[in-house]
């Protein structure tokens, strides 16, 4: 399909509306711009051979939008300036006035929103639909039912708080009823009172110790209530850790370190035990020397230093008391 299109086209009337109630024949049209009609615009005219909305209205929040696909009459829509009847004033009252008489109620409850029109006059085959805005912008479509009474009724659901825009538009056939109404919900779902479950709340009491129902100068008072004890065993965790310092300490105990943290190798002599070992080497040799010295067999005459073994010095001293 083309957007735009030209030739010669005859519109149709396909609804009765104010700004079309006057108009006994519709004016040739040179050319038009296809267009699609939203879900809940209402077309007073069409035109072409797949019926294109020409002129289309709907509610926007609490007013009204019109559309007329074609031009203003400069090369399309010549024939539309030589009418009789004020055809574009029709059109502009029809969309900045409200027709008819009635009113708009919109009120909010438990998180849904409650839309009534009432007005005198409108005849059983009366049709309403309403269109909501919430605070987000985005819109929803409500069709209105009828009641006993000849009001127009619904319900929108109206989670979020903030403003809540209502356009209801009725057809009567003859004349039409456009009106709105807004309604403002204040706190979010959450901060809405509730009712209070008591057995509910008896029952979670008991459980845990509680006091059961108090007023709410008992909220901080200690009257009444026991100092809460609890017994921990620490033996376990005790033993663990004993065993485990235990293998440790056999670990530094037993592990020699045979070089210092710069790499060179550690003087015995620098320890306990090792100034112990050495004193009783240097005794030793004492005494063998004060003996008289080493044997003439002795396969050194020069006495071992500090570093000699302590079992040669042993195996020294038996040579020498001949044994």
């Amino acid at each position: 399909r083309n957007l735009i299109n030209e030739g010669e086209f005859v519109p149709e009337i396909t609804a009765s509306v104010a700004a079309v109630r006057d108009l006994n024949a519709a004016p040739a049209l040179q050319g038009f711009q296809a267009t699609t009609p939203r879900p809940t615009a209402r077309t007073a005219l069409r035109v072409g051979p797949y019926q294109d909305p020409l002129l289309s209205s709907w509610q926007a929040g609490l007013g009204k939008v019109t559309v007329w696909s074609s031009d203003g009459g400069q090369r399309w829509a010549t024939g539309w300036n030589s009418l009789e009847q004020p055809f574009w004033a029709s059109v502009v009252k029809d969309t900045i006035l409200r027709g008819g008489t009635g009113t708009v109620r919109a009120t909010i409850d438990d998180g849904s929103l409650s839309i009534r029109a009432v007005g005198p006059g409108w005849g059983t085959g009366a049709t309403a639909s309403a269109v909501v805005r919430g605070p987000d912008g985005e819109a929803v479509s409500v069709q209105l039912r009828r009641t006993a009474d000849g009001s127009f009724v619904g319900t929108a659901e109206a989670p979020k708080a903030g403003t809540y825009a209502v356009g209801v538009a009725v057809n009567t056939g003859t004349a039409g009823f456009s009106g709105g109404a807004t309604a403002i919900r204040g706190y979010s779902a959450e901060y809405e009172p509730g009712t209070i479950d008591q057995d509910r709340l008896k029952r979670l009491s008991a459980r845990t110790g509680g006091r059961g129902l108090i007023t709410a100068d008992q909220v901080f008072s200690s009257d009444g209530l026991v100092p809460g004890r609890r017994a921990l065993n620490l033996a376990p965790w005790l033993l663990l850790a004993a065993a485990l310092l235990w293998v440790l300490a056999i670990m530094l105990w037993r592990i020699p370190i045979g070089r210092s943290t710069a790499g060179a190798p550690i003087d015995p002599a620098g320890s306990s035990m090792g100034r112990r070992v050495g004193a009783g080497v240097a005794a030793l040799r004492r005494r063998v020397m004060r003996r008289g010295g080493p044997p003439p067999d002795a396969p050194s005459s020069t006495p071992p230093d500090d570093d000699s073994d302590l079992g040669d010095l042993v195996k020294l001293a038996r040579q020498r008391r001949g044994e």
